[in-house]
């Protein structure tokens, strides 16, 4: 929410055992711009390790 995309956190046993995965849901009615942000928001999260092992 620090960067103003909204996730939800996917835990076991809906992912193998330990792993998770951040769901984010986009739809036609997102502007280009929004995408944009959410790309961002992923890239810094990866650059910033906080990602785990799946980026």
């Amino acid at each position: 929410m620090e960067r103003g995309v909204y996730v939800n956190l996917v835990l076991p046993p809906a992912t193998p055992d330990g792993g998770s995965l951040l769901r984010c849901s986009v739809s036609a009615g997102h502007s280009p711009e929004q995408i944009e942000r959410i790309a961002e928001a992923f890239e810094a999260l990866a650059a910033s390790g906080g990602a785990g092992r799946g980026l």
